[in-house]
């Protein structure tokens, strides 16, 4: 694509009133792998194929990996989509030095704001099953938009999470990090319910 991006982009997550989390996703194209950098110790990576709908999971505390398709994922966008909104605000502003756009979602009792911009690619998703997320990540990834920075508000306007780029690194990746090391064993992937040991967010 022509907006591919090839680079490392770092970002932070506030949940509440915990500690911000901070993270690392290596982007060649269509591939990401995430990596948590708040962490004393890695024990995990995530590696996403866009194009191919897959998933890796490296365990590395006893280097074993499991792949998945997407379509072994139970997240899905709520059925109603009346209740979730996504519009464009006409807002523009530069974070980082790239251009972004203004999208506001919204359901009953809380709103995102979030800033996108085309400029970038391999937005492989929040790493939540929450319904209002995903439809919001859907949306995204629907208009090949990347998220710059998001803030979720409740219906008294306060803060209840945000999403922040904090770095961005156009440099060469090598493929062979999209790839589980030689000797990595692979394993099944879990029974249903317990994904939620292996995700990073």
């Amino acid at each position: 694509a022509a907006n591919a991006f090839e680079g490392v982009i770092e970002f932070k997550v506030i949940d509440g009133k915990n500690d911000p989390v901070f993270y690392e996703c290596s982007i060649k194209g269509s591939q990401t792998r995430m990596e948590a950098k708040h962490l004393d110790k890695q024990n995990t990576s995530v590696i996403t194929d866009l194009d191919r709908k897959k998933i890796i999971f490296l365990m590395h505390d006893d280097t074993r990996f499991m792949e998945m398709s997407y379509a072994d994922k139970k997240s899905k966008e709520p059925k109603d989509n009346e209740i979730f909104q996504f519009k464009k605000t006409g807002k523009k502003e530069k974070i980082l030095g790239t251009l972004c756009e203004e999208w506001i979602s919204t359901k009953k009792d809380e709103t995102a704001e979030i800033w996108a911009t085309k400029a970038l690619s391999g937005f492989s998703g929040f790493g939540s099953k929450k319904k209002s997320d995903v439809f919001v990540q859907n949306q995204l990834q629907k208009e090949g938009l990347f998220p710059m920075k998001m803030i979720l508000k409740n219906e008294k306007g306060k803060d209840i999470s945000s999403w922040a780029v904090t770095n961005i690194e156009k440099k060469k990746i090598n493929p062979g990090v999209y790839r589980p090391p030689k000797d990595y064993i692979k394993v099944d992937a879990p029974q249903k319910g317990s994904l939620k040991n292996f995700v990073l967010i």
